[in-house]
């Protein structure tokens, strides 16, 4: 993979996960009432980017694990841009605690969100995702999480 290309990836995937721990910063405050699960969720976001630029600064492009990431980039600028129009939308038009909840489990299954997911729950491919998994902790399973919080809170 091309310098290039591969700065690009990681590029997209942090904004991405930014951009999703935005959008849970965003639905925490139009719910009051599930405010604390929406901050948990918007830190464990932020933490994800965090680990994805850590490991682009500390490891060449030869030993960061691509597991973490998607692997197009035309795939990650698409995600970001909904992303984008969804966070403006949600701003001017609230969605309902329902579509909320709902709109969260999408983007938890989609390119970018998934790809670290899976990541970090199955066993390591190599030391160095091993050492992401530590780190990462229980800051995963976002789409169970919030299925499980749904069925708990009756959403």
């Amino acid at each position: 993979m091309k310098k290039k290309d591969f700065f690009q990836l990681i590029e997209q995937s942090i904004q991405l996960e930014l951009k999703v721990a935005d959008l849970y910063k965003i639905l925490s405050s139009f719910f009051p009432e599930d405010t604390n699960f929406w901050m948990q969720l918007h830190e464990e976001e932020k933490r994800h980017a965090s680990l994805i630029s850590k490991g682009y600064v500390h490891l060449s492009r030869r030993r960061f694990p691509l597991e973490l990431i998607a692997s197009s980039i035309q795939e990650l600028i698409e995600k970001n841009n909904k992303l984008d129009q969804l966070i403006k939308e949600y701003n001017k038009n609230p969605p309902s605690r329902e579509v909320a909840f709902k709109k969260a489990i999408d983007i938890e299954k989609s390119a970018g969100e998934f790809h670290f997911q899976q990541a970090v729950t199955y066993s390591p491919s190599s030391r160095i995702m091993g050492v992401f998994q530590q780190l990462n902790k229980d800051d995963k399973d976002h789409e169970r999480r919030i299925i499980d919080y749904m069925n708990d809170k009756i959403i």
